[in-house]
């Protein structure tokens, strides 16, 4: 699949408010006068006051990385919307539980369909075979991403994290824009859904709460997928990477922590744990990867400092 340049059609996301650089903070220009009210002799309306420009998404290959992302993100909607479906198609045939549903679907969809499902696995083989383009054309984004990753001037720092590399990079930018341009790193950690709000963990949540966390539970499970790959090339033991071994000790300290849920029967929960330790190391990574981009950006400015 062919990808042409898209900045030219890239779309700017909403502000979640870390637009500063390392010097000046940028805001946009609110209409000082109340309606009805003149400036230089010219009516103005609130419109008409243009914004400052979003500086995570203002670099021209930032732009097209997080446009051909964005592509990516509605092939991978795309395939839930269709497997989710066959899945309910399953669940009437397994009483209503999800969980056996679940299982039913995988075996049809690898050519093991149990004996008096034929019906249901003509219903669900067309929604299978509408899959495979989607997910072939969510690879050639995904490969496009990567490409144009590796001309990043952090590309050095990415491809030397085992289990990240340039791939990695490509989601996060994907998602985050400019790490450079985020006033701190605590912005880059909010805009990945992995920040402390008030003291708790940043979650889906009601009311006005809503607008303080900023969470998108599907760029959080993007993230999540980028610690499980990560975790996968981490080794153990004597193999073990520098980010494997403060996983080690993060997760020591969460199944130490009282504020780790326990289990039934008063043990600490493992799996907890492990995923305030991943996360713990992906923040650390982000933090590296938002330092090295500023420090690059401070070296192209002034090459003889």
């Amino acid at each position: 699949c062919r990808v042409d340049a898209l900045s030219s059609r890239v779309s700017v996301p909403p502000c979640d408010g870390h637009l500063m650089g390392d010097n000046q903070e940028k805001k946009a220009v609110a209409n000082p006068c109340p309606d009805g009210q003149q400036i230089g002799g010219q009516p103005m309306s609130d419109d008409q006051f243009p914004s400052a420009p979003d500086l995570r998404f203002s670099d021209p290959l930032v732009q097209d990385i997080v446009e051909v992302w964005r592509l990516r993100n509605q092939m991978v909607k795309s395939n839930t919307k269709l497997a989710l479906q066959a899945q309910a198609m399953c669940r009437r045939y397994v009483g209503g539980d999800k969980e056996q549903a679940t299982k039913l679907y995988a075996k049809i969809k690898a050519g093991k369909t149990p004996d008096g499902m034929e019906m249901l696995e003509s219903a669900i083989l067309p929604f299978i075979a509408a899959m495979q383009p989607v997910e072939r054309q969510r690879k050639a984004f995904e490969k496009q991403a990567t490409k144009w990753a590796e001309r990043l001037p952090i590309a050095a720092h990415a491809k030397a994290i085992k289990g990240f590399g340039y791939s990695g990079l490509a989601r996060v930018v994907g998602e985050c824009g400019d790490l450079s341009a985020y006033r701190t790193v605590s912005g880059v950690w909010k805009r990945a859904g992995l920040a402390v709000i008030n003291g708790k963990r940043q979650r889906r949540v009601a009311g006005e709460e809503a607008i303080e966390h900023g969470y998108s539970p599907e760029r959080r499970a993007s993230f999540w997928n980028c610690m499980d790959a990560l975790f996968k090339h981490q080794g153990k033991d004597d193999d073990a990477t520098d980010w494997r071994r403060m996983y080690d000790v993060a997760k020591e300290k969460a199944m130490e922590s009282e504020t780790i849920t326990m289990k039934t029967d008063g043990t600490p929960n493992g799996k907890h744990a492990d995923a305030r330790a991943r996360r713990y190391v992906m923040k650390a990574i982000l933090k590296h990867l938002t330092i090295a981009w500023r420090a690059a950006n401070r070296s192209k400015e002034h090459p003889n400092a």
